[in-house]
């Protein structure tokens, strides 16, 4: 979704977060991802004394919610955004 724009730098992450220029899907995508993210790692980490998660089933975790999430937004607020898991799929690879 980034692509370029991809940083690992924590301020430069916020920055990317504000960014005003992008559409609104696009921005929702992208502040959900980030959301959805930090809250797997942090889980990820609660867990990890009972029972360590591999990184590719966080990351499955992580786009299962990312769906699910745009899934109920779309039926909640249908208009304007009935395309933002059509998307959000443009941008996996």
């Amino acid at each position: 979704m980034l692509r370029t724009a991809y940083s690992s730098n924590w301020n430069a992450l916020v920055v990317l977060l504000l960014n005003s220029s992008w559409d609104r899907k696009k921005r929702f995508c992208v502040a959900y991802t980030f959301q959805a993210t930090i809250y797997a790692i942090w889980r990820e980490r609660n867990m990890r004394r009972e029972q360590p998660m591999a990184v590719l089933a966080i990351k499955k975790t992580i786009e299962k919610g990312i769906h699910n999430k745009l899934s109920l937004v779309r039926a909640k607020r249908g208009k304007g955004v009935t395309d933002i898991l059509q998307f959000w799929f443009s941008t996996r690879m």
